[in-house]
């Protein structure tokens, strides 16, 4: 694949419920129970980073969302604007953004087929083209 520049970037963070015990950040993960998506980089990082977390995976960002919702987990770690769009779509109120995350913000590209090169650049100024405005 072709990627585009990263045109979207969005923080990670950390969810919790609002009733919850006190996030200040990663640090405060340890001996918790983190919904956490499959195959997502995060789990590996935690890992890295030496946090002592028990992890309860899951299919879907909702998913995560609606476990710690329910208080089958603790919190979980998901970039600003999944979390708060599902939040609210599926009027998830009682959950909070409980604390950044040290990690580096989730980038969005766009991706392409690699005997396409012609397209990712056309992608490229296409999204060049876009007024700051409009973008945000």
């Amino acid at each position: 694949m072709l990627y585009t520049k990263p045109h979207l970037s969005f923080p990670l963070i950390i969810i919790s419920k609002k009733d919850g015990p006190f996030i200040s950040g990663l640090q405060s993960l340890h001996k918790k129970r983190i919904a956490l998506t499959r195959k997502n980089s995060t789990v590996d990082w935690l890992y890295r980073d030496q946090i002592d977390f028990d992890p309860l995976y899951v299919t879907s960002p909702l998913e995560a969302l609606r476990e710690v919702s329910l208080g089958h987990a603790d919190a979980t770690i998901e970039n600003l604007a999944t979390a708060t769009y599902l939040i609210e779509k599926y009027e998830l109120t009682n959950l909070k953004i409980a604390a950044p995350t040290s990690y580096k913000n989730y980038t969005l590209s766009v991706a392409v087929r690699k005997d396409w090169p012609e397209l990712a650049s056309i992608l490229e100024k296409g999204l060049a083209a876009i007024s700051q405005e409009k973008h945000n």
